[in-house]
């Protein structure tokens, strides 16, 4: 079907051009790190993330002809889509999403050859035109390459650039392009500092979504660059912020405990143990049988 051509999803992003081994795709290191922030008993994680995980994961099955598989992820991705539209993040286009979503429905149920039902679903589906949806559609691009290994990392970044580009005040685009530069960067050596890039686009991200997760990546880019007073300044921050997410909590208690560690006076030492403690207290009542909670 030529009317397939015309869709924004990951079966016309050239996906297909990365090499079809096990050490090539969806990236396994990734997938656990994603899935720290998503696991849905934990209450975490951003849905529009999940919802392109589930569509990349969708595809990368359909290649491997798992179709039934691949529907799995597109329900999962529709469910998804449902809770998006219940809170949608500032500056991204909800149509866009379900372009994307319907678009990659459309490719799986072709190769299942149920074509009324590719046809049925093309009648109601709108074309992405104008520089919001389009800016979008490349930073789900951008996160659909993110999963992916070193092959999907520059495309990442490509991308990205172009989603900042078409919508500059969507702060989830920038944080996808900090994420993705953070990513490259520890490709070449974990020891690495930040960037000019990366750290403009992760203090543009905090300042246009002052969200948990943004900001806690802000604080472990201030503490990479020895910025210990502004690291101090946004782990308080997050934590006056009440997230969500047991992973944010940790990775608060591991800094307060280097900051009590790095600290003679006693009231100092006494906060920062007190605010370990209720991250702690935090991830305790949540996950009671998590290991990392017990090493902490």
């Amino acid at each position: 079907m030529n009317k397939l051509a015309y869709l924004s999803c990951p079966f016309t992003w050239k996906m297909e051009e990365l090499p079809r081994t096990a050490e090539s795709l969806i990236d396994a290191d990734t997938e656990r790190r994603e899935m720290l922030l998503f696991d849905g008993n934990r209450q975490d994680g951003i849905t529009f993330r999940k919802l392109i995980y589930a569509v990349t994961k969708a595809y990368d099955f359909a290649e491997n002809h798992c179709l039934e598989n691949a529907m799995e992820e597109v329900e999962k991705s529709e469910n998804l889509f449902n809770d998006l539209q219940e809170k949608i993040p500032n500056g991204i286009s909800i149509k866009a999403f379900e372009h994307m979503v319907k678009g990659t429905k459309c490719f799986i149920l072709q190769k299942m050859n149920k074509l009324n039902e590719v046809e049925s679903i093309l009648e109601s589906l709108s074309i992405c035109e104008d520089s919001f949806e389009l800016g979008t559609l490349h930073g789900c691009q951008s996160s659909a390459w993110y999963f992916y290994k070193f092959a999907g990392k520059e495309k990442a970044i490509e991308n990205a650039l172009i989603a900042v580009e078409l919508n500059p005040k969507s702060g989830l685009w920038h944080f996808l392009l900090a994420m993705s530069l953070k990513h490259v960067r520890q490709l070449i050596g974990k020891e690495r500092k930040p960037g000019p890039k990366e750290q403009a686009a992760l203090k543009t991200a905090f300042k246009l979504q002052p969200d948990p997760l943004i900001g806690i990546q802000c604080a472990k880019m201030y503490h990479k660059l020895r910025e210990n007073e502004k690291a101090k300044e946004m782990c308080n921050n997050v934590l006056h912020m009440n997230p969500t997410s047991c992973i944010i909590y940790l990775q608060l208690a591991l800094g307060f405990i280097q900051y009590h560690n790095n600290t003679w006076d006693k009231l100092i030492c006494k906060e920062y143990s007190e605010k370990t403690r209720i991250c702690l207290d935090y991830v305790g009542t949540r996950m009671p049988k998590n290991q990392r909670y017990k090493i902490c």
